[in-house]
């Protein structure tokens, strides 16, 4: 584990990125899908049912890198993206 973002305090637990919030007990799955050249980035966790994000990108490699996670995080944090919170 290590700290990918120091603001948000997430933590990279899995090399399937699996995300650790540490002060609210949130653990986030990102799972990918290709559509043309554009990867639909999707995440799930216990707080919002689900964030899906979309980036142009040739490689998968390439999405989960330290900069892009990071950008997805503070998105996160900052809500921009909430589809809907469980339980609305």
């Amino acid at each position: 584990m290590y700290l990918i973002d120091k603001a948000t305090k997430w933590f990279i637990k899995k090399d399937y990125l699996e995300l650790y919030h540490p002060e609210n007990d949130d653990i986030v799955k990102i799972e990918c899908e290709k559509i043309d050249q554009l990867w639909k980035i999707i995440l799930i966790s216990k707080s919002y049912k689900e964030i899906i994000f979309k980036v142009k990108q040739q490689n998968i490699d390439n999405i989960f890198n330290e900069k892009v996670i990071n950008s997805l995080l503070n998105q996160l944090e900052q809500k921009k993206y909430i589809v809907s919170k469980v339980g609305e």
